[in-house]
């Protein structure tokens, strides 16, 4: 059955893994860029390798001041991440170590693609007289550039780049800054939605935004504060309206 509620005047919206995702996992990402690395030392397992990188990536973004530092340059943090694994192995070959984690970047952004469902939504909301601000974090250039790919800029009135303003989520200046843009005065009448529980739903709810979590694998809420609405996908958003 079809839930009618109440209408916001505005939604803010996450990007990656809400409205746009990638279509090969980063193990899978790392897996190839290390298969078509052709200068790899004789004594270097690739198996091996991959594995010692996805354990290495695994410990540097498990930090989570170390995560707020490096999420603003991704190119730079699988850079780093590489470069880590290979001093680890004794092998100290940055234009190898940059080569891979290069690789690597270039076959994740050759395989991101909308969210089926995605332009549907944010258009019907549009046509609603909702009015929509996009919320994303990392850095500037590999964001701007998914933006740019899948003409999101031209469906928002506000967009808000970690890498543009200096912070970004879960700090409760960017859902303000949001909310500001778009002239709306209480956080009670803006929804956020999102995959990310903490960032896109329990932040801005402490604030009075009502979060809505994209929880496509249904996996277990961690936190005590639950979310307004959870749905699977965001086209599921439109049940709501």
């Amino acid at each position: 059955m079809k839930m009618v509620q109440k209408l916001p005047l505005a939604v803010l919206f996450d990007m990656d893994g809400t409205l746009v995702d990638y279509n090969i996992s980063r193990d899978r990402g790392w897996r190839q860029a290390v298969k078509d690395c052709p200068n790899l030392p004789g004594n270097i397992d690739p198996d091996n390798l991959v594995k010692r990188i996805l354990e290495k990536a695994e410990w540097f973004w498990s930090d989570e001041s170390r995560s707020a530092r490096w999420i603003r340059n991704i190119i730079e943090s699988r850079r780093e991440i590489a470069r880590i694994t290979f001093s680890d192995l004794g092998i100290h070959d940055n234009p190898l170590s940059e080569c891979i984690a290069d690789r690597c970047t270039e076959i994740r952004e050759q395989t991101v693609s909308l969210i089926p469902g995605a332009i549907d939504t944010l258009s019907r909301l549009r046509d609603a007289g909702i009015h929509l601000a996009l919320i994303t974090n990392g850095a500037r250039e590999t964001q701007r550039a998914k933006i740019t790919k899948f003409g999101l800029d031209m469906l928002f009135e506000t967009v808000l780049v970690e890498g543009e303003i200096g912070y970004g989520k879960p700090d409760e200046r960017i859902y303000r800054l949001a909310l500001k843009s778009l002239e709306v005065d209480q956080p009670e009448d803006a929804w956020m939605v999102g995959d990310n529980i903490l960032w896109d739903v329990i932040s801005p709810q402490r604030i009075g935004i009502k979060g809505f979590w994209v929880n496509l694998s249904n996996v277990k809420n961690p936190y005590d504060e639950q979310p307004y609405r959870t749905i699977q996908s965001v086209k599921d958003l439109l049940l709501y309206l």
